[in-house]
């Protein structure tokens, strides 16, 4: 099943990089990451991600 999730994170390095590993944690597969806005300190970004069903998950 696929999402598109928005989300607002501090503009500083590595920020992305967490979410990065918590969706990878999860078992979700990221298709793709849209920057939407960068301003006053923060960035607003948008993930398309897949995530099998918990019972066809590897992890």
């Amino acid at each position: 099943m696929s999402f598109l999730l928005r989300v607002v994170l501090p503009d500083k390095p590595g920020s992305l990089g967490a979410v990065a590993t918590a969706l990878g944690n999860a078992g979700a597969d990221i298709l793709g990451v849209d920057v939407v806005e960068r301003s006053n300190g923060h960035a607003i970004d948008d993930l398309a991600v897949e995530l099998r069903p918990a019972d066809h998950r590897t992890c």
